[in-house]
């Protein structure tokens, strides 16, 4: 496999993973004057498993390495992670200075202290993200407040401190709902994220409070108005819902009325995770509708999760005018680029 990039005079550029002994056809979206392009990714952790021995192999990660020898993780699927004028993954994990321990021992006091499954990952993967062209996460998961208040309060200053723009919690529920903007091409891009996984029946939720810190909470009316917020100081509204049932690739009525909602109110794109695999693309009144990303880079072992894509979106006057996949797999914990059978698996 080889990336190609193609331009043209008037149009978006774009970078394409192919097979050199095959010819390939690229098809361009004419830029006009507010023309961009969008990626997103899916679900990104470099914790746990990372930290441990593997099959013939030493661990992929130490407490000492540093941003360059993480970024390395995402090598393969580097020039597509760049290819757009605004990236997008979801992050779900803190970013800790001390992010793994014995799964057999005791877990610190440092992580959630009941939830199913807390990790974290180290700090430098803020760093990484930015090298690799990552502009924005999602911190709108269940595992965004694995670390509690201390483990959010240290992923939010990697990632200012890296440059890397974060929406989707905070210290309180009003800066949970809080977009992030950015702009690109002269178009003010507004992102928003929420959860439906609030983790409510546990002493301490996943979701932030008027006075706790935590996820946004997904809610019809909150979701909405957020979005016709941000859409009144935007051209362009992207949406990152989490939720529905892990490892099933059609999203539950829940989410689909959220995502439905999320179109309603105005936003040109709306992206899920959780699954773990990736679900359907779709169009829906001039909106583009992920149902489920899968893992972007993650240490699941079940084949299930090993398919994933990436997606991109490209809009002009603010709504999609072309949108499409660029098929990945995760190999031992790694996203690679495919070609061929695998690629038409994922995509």
């Amino acid at each position: 496999t080889l990336f190609r990039s193609v331009s043209a005079r008037g149009h978006l550029s774009r970078v394409v993973a192919a097979d050199p002994r095959v010819p390939s056809q690229v098809e361009l979206t004419t830029a006009g004057t507010t023309g961009i392009s969008l990626r997103f990714g899916g679900d990104v952790m470099v914790g746990r498993r990372f930290f441990e021995k593997g099959d013939g192999r030493s661990a992929l990660l130490t407490q000492a390495s540093t941003a360059a020898e993480t970024q390395k993780l995402f090598g393969a699927v580097g020039p597509l992670l760049a290819d757009a004028d605004l990236t997008v993954v979801n992050l779900e994990t803190p970013l800790m200075s001390d992010p793994y321990y014995d799964p057999d021992g005791p877990r610190p006091s440092r992580f959630h202290p009941t939830k199913g499954l807390a990790f974290a990952s180290p700090l430098p993967l803020a760093a990484a993200l930015s090298g690799l062209g990552v502009d924005a996460v999602s911190l709108a998961n269940n595992h965004a407040f694995d670390g509690l208040e201390a483990g959010l309060a240290s992923t939010v200053a990697a990632l200012d401190a890296a440059g890397v723009a974060h929406f989707g919690a905070g210290v309180d529920e009003a800066h949970a709902w809080a977009p992030a903007y950015l702009v690109r091409h002269g178009q003010r891009v507004a992102l928003l994220g929420c959860t439906t996984v609030t983790g409510e029946s546990q002493t301490i939720p996943y979701v932030a409070g008027p006075h706790r810190a935590g996820a946004a909470r997904c809610a019809p009316t909150t979701l909405t108005q957020a979005v016709r917020d941000a859409r009144a100081h935007a051209d362009i509204v992207a949406v990152m819902l989490h939720g529905a049932i892990e490892y099933q690739r059609d999203q539950t009525p829940l989410i689909r009325a959220l995502m439905a909602d999320a179109r309603a109110a105005g936003a040109a794109v709306v992206v899920t995770s959780h699954p773990h695999v990736v679900g359907g693309v779709t169009a829906d009144h001039g909106a583009v509708l992920a149902e489920s990303m899968g893992n972007l880079i993650f240490d699941q072992q079940l084949w299930q999760t090993f398919a994933s894509y990436l997606l991109r979106v490209d809009l002009a006057e603010g709504r999609p005018v072309f949108a499409s996949v660029d098929p990945l797999v995760v190999d031992d914990f790694r996203p690679r680029p495919t070609i061929g059978r695998l690629a038409q698996a994922a995509a």
